[in-house]
């Protein structure tokens, strides 16, 4: 793996899939990160079907490298979906995955989990226009 001297900040994603699928989803994301020739790694507490990719980013990334981060990414998140797994195992949604929370779960599903923030924090303060 290149090293990413001078790297500022890091772009970090995770999800969790059914154990039996783990190996496979790992290295389908490894195979990834080597075709689109960007710098990443993967760790994780594999015990539990959760793992992380890791991209270091330097100031003078430019979107076309964004984007490869991002498009390795999305097809990580697909493939968990895809065998029952998770968009985020532990790092939450935030504002990067609210559309695979989204596809993850039914409208219906995601109505409550809306209801039961808004019984929380009527005032939207904790995480304002996040969706939990």
């Amino acid at each position: 793996m290149n090293t990413r001297k001078g790297a500022s900040a890091c772009f970090t994603t995770d999800i969790c899939v059914p154990i039996q699928h783990l190996s496979k989803i790992i290295t389908l994301t490894r195979e990834d990160i080597d075709k689109h020739e960007v710098t990443g790694c993967i760790v994780g507490h594999c015990g539990d079907g959760n793992f992380h990719a890791l991209f270091p980013i330097v100031d003078d990334d430019g979107e076309i490298y964004k984007n490869k981060i991002r498009h390795i990414n999305s097809r990580l998140i697909e493939r968990a979906l895809t065998v029952g797994g998770t968009c985020s195992g532990e790092h939450g949604i935030g504002v990067g995955k609210k559309a695979y929370l989204q596809a993850q779960y039914c409208e219906s599903t995601m109505e409550a989990m809306k209801s039961i923030k808004a019984l929380f924090d009527p005032n939207n303060t904790m995480n304002p226009n996040k969706i939990m």
